[in-house]
């Protein structure tokens, strides 16, 4: 530790649960970080508290629903702007970790 540097990391946390069972998904791992005293002069903790890893990356089985879709019809039958519709799934090109109804 430097001297400005009054916190430290507890141990990681266990890795979360899979946020999927197949087609890739992501689990994390968390860390508090605990001072001594409340200064202005205290920068914490140097370094990450939480990372994350991806976890089964096997492709799902053929015939399985599609997770993106799955996503949006969650708000099928739910009123939005005073009208109802019927979510679907689509790809914008630009960023293929955003979900776009």
């Amino acid at each position: 530790r430097t001297q400005d540097q009054e916190g430290s990391w507890s141990e990681w946390t266990s890795w979360t649960p899979c946020s999927r069972t197949c087609g890739g998904g992501v689990s994390a791992q968390m860390r508090h970080c605990s001072t001594l005293r409340a200064s202005r002069a205290t920068t914490g903790c140097v370094g990450l508290y939480k990372r994350y890893h991806m976890c089964n990356t096997q492709e799902c089985p053929a015939g399985s629903p599609d997770f993106r879709q799955a996503q949006c019809e969650s708000y099928n039958g739910k009123q939005f702007m005073g009208r109802y519709y019927l979510w679907e799934a689509y790809w914008d090109g630009e960023n293929p970790c955003e979900l776009n109804c």
